[in-house]
């Protein structure tokens, strides 16, 4: 029985600080898709096997403690259990759960896969991904295992394990998009552009809906200075996905620095209506405004930066937004 209840998410997506401090002139910083997705709902298993050994899918806990009284050393009684346990967040009662189909089978690689995610739930990043990596030695084809422990890894900037990892999830599901923008992101941040292009090409030629890889394709070229390419990738992900700030914050950053000031206008505008609390983009909407000389919105969007900065904890940015704030005041 092959239970893969649930696992972390599909692609790395969100605001990483990409590149020089934005108040330099010219230099815009990008922000790369790549933030761990919320995780997705458990599910309980298809499969309702009559046989004695496995258990018929009941729809509430108490079915399930039941049947554990009538059968103990039923491991897939307390998965399934557990299962529950978990999306009502009783996430001790899902770990006990998941700890005991393991004493029952100390080889269900689905007990410690399960578990793993559930020890993400609760931030136990050390336990999750020492039961990835069980699950991975008792299957050494259990894709998904791989994909989540390449997240931790990723998380820990262990990135040549997070690469090997995702690696290995291309190689044995060729179809994963959401892989192939993984691994471009860390190829990325590795200076490896021409594989990192090869990966989001790749995820785009799986998934032409896949918003992301147009956004970091775009970021990439920026990289590389094909200015053309970005506006259009950048355009593209705007029109997979209307709603996404950072799309629009990252075409502003460029048009910027191709001096198309009215353009950039817009679209930090349209990042700070979609996403009221972006420092990021208030910060740079500030730097352009003192390129075209309007030093008082450029005042009032650093310090609405600042305080934003100094809430989401971001220390450096602050600092040199401040100083920026500081540079404007005694100039006036």
């Amino acid at each position: 029985m092959n239970n893969k209840f649930f696992w972390l998410g599909t692609a790395i997506i969100g605001a990483t600080v990409i590149g020089l401090a934005p108040w330099e002139a010219n230099s815009p910083f990008f922000l790369l898709a790549q933030t761990l997705k919320a995780s997705e709902p458990l599910t309980l298993t298809k499969e309702t096997q009559t046989n004695q050994s496995k258990l018929i899918l009941a729809q509430n806990e108490a079915d399930y403690t039941e049947a554990i009284k009538l059968n103990p050393d039923n491991a897939d009684a307390y998965i399934n259990r557990g299962n529950l346990r978990y999306n009502k967040k009783d996430y001790q009662g899902a770990e006990a759960d998941y700890t005991q189909a393991i004493k029952l089978n100390p080889e269900y690689a689905d007990a410690y896969y399960n578990r793993g995610n559930l020890r993400v739930a609760v931030k136990d990043y050390q336990g999750a991904a020492a039961d990835y990596t069980q699950v991975i030695k008792l299957d050494p084809e259990y894709a998904d295992a791989y994909y989540n422990r390449g997240l931790l890894r990723y998380n820990e900037k262990d990135y040549q394990g997070a690469e090997a990892d995702y690696t290995e999830v291309v190689k044995l599901n060729p179809e994963n998009a959401d892989a192939y923008v993984n691994r471009g992101l860390l190829r990325y941040n590795e200076k490896d552009y021409q594989g990192a292009k090869a990966d989001f090409n790749q995820a785009i030629k799986l998934n032409p809906d896949e918003a992301d890889a147009y956004s970091n394709r775009g970021n990439l070229r920026v990289e590389v200075k094909d200015y053309q390419g970005a506006i259009a990738d950048f355009n593209q992900a705007i029109k997979l996905d209307p709603d996404d700030a950072r799309a629009y914050y990252n075409r502003g950053n460029l048009r910027r620095k191709v001096k198309d000031y009215r353009g950039a206008a817009a679209d930090f505008n349209q990042a700070i209506k979609l996403d009221s609390e972006f420092a990021e983009a208030y910060n740079n909407r500030g730097v352009l405004r003192v390129e075209v000389k309007d030093y008082q919105g450029a005042i009032a969007d650093l310090q609405i930066a600042t305080q934003l900065f100094r809430k989401q904890g971001n220390t450096e940015l602050y600092q040199k937004a401040q100083k920026l704030l500081s540079k404007l005041g005694s100039s006036k």
